[in-house]
Order: C-alpha cells, then sequence, then structure tokens
C-alpha cells in the first residue's frame, strides 16, 4: 500500500475549494481535493460574481480558468432605486416575453460560523457563511475567503496561526457584508409609511450623491461601516 502525503486536503470541488487547490498548488503545495459528484450539478443562485469578487479570483489567478469554463460575462446590469430605473435599458426589448417558471427560491436567512477554523480544519464559502442571495455577495464572499486563506497559508510555516489569522479576517469581513445587507434589505423590502417616508426622503439624495449608499455590492467589504455611513444612507445625518 503507497502512502500518500499531502500539505492540504480540500473536502468540496465548488468555486471556493477549487480556486484555493489550483492556486496554492501553483505555488507548490501538494493538495488533495476531494469531491463526491462525478459531475457537476449547475444551481440557480440568484447572484454573480460583482467587481470586487473578479479582483479576487484575478489575484486567485482563476479568472481566465473560470472563463474559458463555465463563467458568462455580462456587459451590463439594471439595477431600480424604488419603482425607478437607474441604468436604462429599452422596455421593447420585452415585447413578446412569456413569464417562466416554476421559480426557484432561497432562503434568504443570514448564517455564519463565528471564527471558522479549529485544530487544521477551516471552513470557507458558504461552509462558513451564508450570504442573503438577494443582494449576491456570495460567490464573492466565497472567492475571498479561499484568496485568504492561501495567502495566510503561504505567508508562513506554522499553519495552525495561518488558520487562525484567516478566521479573524473572515469574520471580519463577514460581518460588514452582512451589516450592508441587513441595510439594504430594511431600507429597500420594509413596507408600511415609515418605510415609504425614508426612501422618500434618501432617495432623491442618493440620486444627487450616489456615494451616500455604501458600495460593499460592486468594491467589497473593505469599506466603512458604522453608525455615520448608515445615518448618510438613511438620510438621517
Amino acid at each position: 500500500m503507497i502512502s500518500e502525503q499531502y500539505d492540504l486536503i480540500i473536502v468540496g470541488g465548488g468555486l471556493g475549494g477549487s480556486s484555493l487547490a489550483a492556486s496554492i498548488a501553483k505555488r507548490g503545495a501538494r493538495v488533495l481535493l476531494l469531491e463526491r459528484e462525478r459531475q457537476f450539478k449547475d444551481r440557480v443562485r440568484g447572484e454573480c460574481v460583482f467587481p470586487w469578487g473578479v479582483a479576487e479570483a484575478i489575484q486567485l489567478d482563476v479568472l481566465e480558468l473560470l472563463r474559458d469554463r463555465c463563467a458568462h460575462e455580462l456587459p451590463w446590469m439594471d439595477f431600480y432605486s424604488g419603482d425607478v430605473l437607474t441604468v436604462g435599458m429599452n422596455p421593447e426589448f420585452y415585447d413578446g416575453a412569456k413569464a417562466a417558471g416554476p421559480l426557484a427560491t432561497f432562503d434568504g436567512a443570514e448564517a455564519w460560523v463565528e471564527h471558522p477554523y479549529r485544530d487544521g480544519v477551516a471552513l470557507i464559502g458558504d461552509a462558513a457563511a451564508a450570504s442573503d442571495p438577494t443582494w449576491g455577495q456570495g460567490l464573492s464572499l466565497t472567492l475571498r475567503d479561499a484568496r485568504v486563506l492561501r495567502d495566510q497559508l503561504l505567508g508562513t510555516e506554522d499553519w495552525e496561526t495561518a488558520g487562525h489569522a484567516y478566521a479573524r479576517e473572515h469574520d471580519r469581513h463577514t460581518e460588514v457584508s452582512h451589516a450592508v445587507n441587513l441595510w439594504f434589505a430594511e431600507f429597500y423590502l420594509e413596507t408600511g409609511p415609515q418605510a415609504d417616508a425614508r426612501r422618500a426622503r434618501a432617495l432623491p439624495l442618493i440620486a444627487e450623491d450616489p456615494s451616500r449608499q455604501p458600495d460593499a455590492g460592486f468594491s467589497g467589504p473593505d469599506i466603512p461601516v458604522n453608525d455615520a455611513v448608515k445615518k448618510r444612507f438613511f438620510a438621517e445625518d
């Protein structure tokens, strides 16, 4: 019986596991990637990889691989503020369109593991934190996890220290992402007179100065997030 030794064993060949395996193996680590499925099962996630996630894919050196194998580039996206289309598209494009179904539904609950590292085992991607797919940050957060863990593992020979450093950073960027997701849900999805009044007050100000709205969706979780940022977003400053 031949005994194999590996520097890193990764369980799960999804976006996070595969990206981490490919990236760290290119730098000399001996990696074993375990995946139970023999054929990839496509799933609708209701999201895309936003610009900050693309930057993570570039740092992981997997962007071109994703483009070649499975990714589809989006030339534009449409966004609404209230009932106003902020990025225009000709309504005639939808003439003759028919609704397709059944619709896919998702659990929108935010969930995460605090400090996702212990005893040589690190959790990344959906295993470490589930982001509300309404705001489309899950794939980008998965790539961030893979990149941060890779950098920490390659930055020291003490992988126990590296694992805890990854977990601390994961806690930080996950907290930022979830905080902004909750703000967006409160601002755009709440109903009732108070919520309507808040939007009526804040949306014209955001139209004049888009920086009033936190840009975590496009720029990632390295932006400041505090009470002053929320008050400015909600026009309570």
